[in-house]
């Protein structure tokens, strides 16, 4: 008995090394505060643990027994191996297609683009916005152009209708300081959000003084994240540099 749990817990300390990469690359790369509560990463990277953390290491204390040969139970461990590999592989793809990518200015509000949400090939035609393809490091700003004609706004309000929304659509992509400009315009101050929620006005004063923003130079834009509605602060002078708080500032 004491040499399987040796055995699951060598097994175990190796997996939490490997995880423990994984789970950096996926909180401070792909999914940086606050997405990775919003984003669904916290969920996936909790799937992923629960599978090569804990199953790997149980499978390897019931197979290995010390009265097979040597070889033997070498061979049952790199076959569990394999599968964790393959499994972990899988997880990390799947992190990794469903990572936001974009911070699109939607109009009059910032929505979340998620890698998965795109189609393909229209991002192909997008290429002189996202030269480089869809960002790896974080999510990037993103602007949004008017629809050129009534068919192309038809055709646009039906795609949002049926699941891919306006910022999700490439083919309406722009540079974001394009539209610097009508996102300062929509943006309201800071202080208005304060005197809307004054239960929630130490929280966004604590974040002004975190990110020494100044509260007459602060405004403020409501954003969706999936099914969650936060609100993005940013400093007049620096539109390009995006500060969340989880309070939903739409107004009815």
């Amino acid at each position: 008995m004491r040499e399987k749990f040796k055995a699951a817990g060598i097994h175990f300390l190796l997996g939490l090394v490997l995880l423990s990469a994984v789970f950096c690359l996926i909180y401070f790369v792909w999914y940086p505060a606050p997405f990775y509560q919003l984003s669904g990463g916290q969920e996936l990277m909790e799937l992923i643990f629960g599978v090569d953390l804990i199953l790997g290491p149980l499978l390897t204390w019931v197979v290995f027994n010390k009265k097979k040969p040597l070889r033997t139970n070498l061979l049952d461990v790199a076959v569990i191996a394999c599968v964790q590999l393959a499994a972990l592989g899988y997880g990390i793809y799947t992190v990794m297609q469903a990572r936001p990518v974009f911070v699109g200015y939607e109009y009059y509000r910032f929505r979340v683009v998620h890698a998965n949400e795109p189609d393909p090939q229209e991002m192909r035609k997008a290429s002189a916005v996202i030269p480089h393809g869809l960002p790896m490091w974080g999510p990037k700003m993103l602007g949004l152009r008017k629809s050129a004609n009534n068919e192309e706004q038809t055709n646009s309000a039906l795609l949002a209708i049926g699941g891919i929304s306006e910022a999700a659509q490439a083919n309406l992509w722009v540079p974001y300081k394009n539209v610097e400009p009508e996102v300062l315009a929509h943006a309201k101050p800071v202080q208005r959000l304060i005197d809307r929620f004054p239960g929630q006005s130490e929280k966004i004063r604590q974040l002004l003084v975190k990110h020494q923003l100044e509260l007459n130079n602060t405004v403020y834009v409501p954003l969706i994240v999936k099914d969650a509605f936060w609100t993005v602060l940013l400093d007049k002078n620096q539109l390009d540099k995006p500060y969340y708080i989880d309070i939903d500032s739409f107004e009815d």
